[in-house]
C-alpha cells in the first residue's frame, strides 16, 4: 500500500511533505528529495538524495502521513494560461513588469488580475 501511495503521489511529487511522528520527534522529508524508504530491523529507514539518512524504530512510530505543502504558489503548464488574459499584470520575482505578449520563460511570477494578486510557477 505504501508503494501505491508513493506511486500515486509522485505525479505531484513537489507539492508534497512526508511527515513521520514519535513522541520523541518529527521527521519531516519534501517529497521529491526522498530517495528511499526500506524497513530493516524494526527501523523505518529514510534516505534522501542529499545523503541525509533516518532510521526510525518501527514501534516508536505514531503517524506516517503525506500533506500537501500550502505554498500559495499554483503551478502552469501551458503559457497561455499566464500570458493571454485582458487587464492581466505579470511581475518576475525582482518586481520587474513582463510583457504578456513574451513567451515566458520557466521560473515564478506574481499575477495581478481582477484586484486579485496570486503567484504561480512556470513549468
Amino acid at each position: 500500500m505504501a508503494l501505491a501511495t508513493m506511486f500515486c503521489l509522485s505525479a505531484l511529487a513537489d507539492d508534497y511533505t512526508l511527515y513521520v511522528q514519535t513522541a520523541a520527534a518529527e521527521y519531516t522529508y519534501a517529497f521529491d528529495d526522498l530517495q528511499r524508504i526500506t524497513f530493516s530491523d524494526g527501523n523505518m529507514v529514510i534516505a534522501t538524495k542529499t545523503g541525509e539518512t533516518a532510521a526510525v524504530n518501527i514501534s516508536s512510530i505514531e503517524r506516517v502521513f503525506f500533506d500537501k505543502v500550502a505554498t500559495g504558489i499554483k503551478s502552469v503548464e501551458n503559457a497561455e494560461d499566464v500570458e493571454s488574459g485582458t487587464n492581466r499584470e505579470v511581475y518576475d520575482l525582482s518586481g520587474r513588469r513582463v510583457s504578456t505578449n513574451a513567451v515566458l520563460p520557466k521560473g515564478i511570477y506574481v499575477v495581478k488580475e481582477g484586484g486579485k494578486t496570486f503567484k504561480i510557477v512556470k513549468k
